[in-house]
């Protein structure tokens, strides 16, 4: 299953944030929050760049909040056309930082693409 499935106005920061809260909380040790720019793959996202979240473990596997499916790290960066360069990452200490000072599950600092402004 590809990213194209998921909903561009879901809800993958609030889901990301809360399944980091639950591993985190069951002794999850080396788990971040991604927020990226993906390329959606099919229906009215495909082909199009916009903000998303999901969880990183172990830098190694990404947990789809919103399809609660996991894929290797490489895998779901290249279905997602993902730049490492567009992702910022989250652990404990910057997620304190970033809910208490916006209040939002966010996104925290991606900016929106043209995409999502004309999606207004």
């Amino acid at each position: 299953m590809g990213l194209g499935a998921l909903k561009m106005a879901g809800t993958c920061f609030e889901t990301s944030l809360k399944k980091w809260l639950e591993l985190f909380y069951k002794g999850g040790k080396d788990i971040k929050i991604a927020h990226g720019l993906v390329t959606g793959q099919a229906g009215y996202v495909k082909d199009k760049k916009y903000g998303h979240a999901w969880v990183e473990i172990n830098d190694q596997v990404c947990l789809d909040t919103e399809t609660n499916i996991t894929f290797p790290k490489e895998e779901y960066y290249e279905i997602g056309k993902i730049n490492p360069e567009d992702v910022y990452l989250y652990d404990k200490k910057e997620i304190g930082h970033w809910v208490t000072t916006n209040g939002t599950y966010g996104p925290w600092e991606l900016e929106e693409t043209e995409f999502e402004k004309e999606m207004g």
